[in-house]
């Protein structure tokens, strides 16, 4: 799956913040419409840095406060938006979006899969954005 935020109509921003916030809505949008195309939906996605500083442009991006925080993890958790955790991978070098449900959902998507003899759903969704 791909969500292209250039594709933004040229001439609408006039300035690169205004820009960044109408491409963080397309990433925002883009996101929501996948998920809500998933059975179950995903509650959390694990982003690049510069995904992240795209998204964080977005008026109901919720920031996590990390000014007390000595060390980040290269996985840390750094806000929500839309229902969503939002995760940063300080080592993940595409600018990818992972959406993932949490361990219960997987567990029992898993339980209910053996018990009806059907194939497991895999839990990763992954997105290409092109920034």
């Amino acid at each position: 799956m791909r969500i292209d935020c250039n594709e933004i109509p040229i001439g609408i921003s006039e300035s690169r913040f205004e820009l960044n916030k109408l491409k963080s809505g397309k990433l925002v949008r883009g996101i929501i419409d996948i998920n809500e195309k998933m059975e179950p939906k995903r509650n959390y996605m694990i982003m690049s840095m510069n995904v992240f500083n795209l998204l964080e442009h977005h008026d109901h991006f919720e920031h996590l406060n990390l000014l007390g925080k000595k060390e980040m993890d290269s996985i840390t958790l750094v806000g929500s938006i839309s229902g969503l955790d939002c995760y940063i991978d300080l080592n993940m070098e595409s600018n990818n979006i992972l959406l993932y449900y949490n361990k219960q959902i997987a567990r029992d998507i898993k339980l209910k899969s053996i018990l009806d003899g059907n194939v497991v759903i895999d839990d990763e969704v992954e997105i290409e954005v092109i920034l």
